[in-house]
């Protein structure tokens, strides 16, 4: 068993309200992160999805990151989630410059 972390980007420096690709994560317990830039006041907010298949509709909700501070932001959270495919969709997004990147490890 190895003890490398396995880090998973679903989204990279987003500008824009969007939706990620979904992700096949092979372990538990993992860790989402989110974190935002930007020039002045920035707002967003990450909702991570989990499935049992592979597909961008219909997930569950298991988390939920809401961004938000003068020039950024960054939340993270352990999670428990047993879905073997994760998703998220960025919501929200505002402010100068603002842009957004949200992963997952294990």
């Amino acid at each position: 068993m190895s003890n490398e972390t396995e880090i998973f980007v679903l989204l990279d420096g987003v500008t824009a309200n969007c939706q990620s690709y979904t992700a096949l994560i092979p372990g538990r317990p993992l860790t989402v992160e989110a974190f935002i830039t930007g020039t002045d006041q920035v707002d967003a907010i990450v909702t991570f999805y989990g499935c049992n298949t592979n597909r961008t509709t219909n997930g569950l909700v298991f988390a939920t990151s809401t961004l938000s501070g003068s020039g950024g932001d960054v939340t993270s959270e352990i999670c428990a989630a047993a879905y073997p495919f994760i998703y998220c969709i960025l919501t929200s997004l505002s402010g100068t410059d603002a842009a957004v990147t949200a992963s997952v490890s294990v």
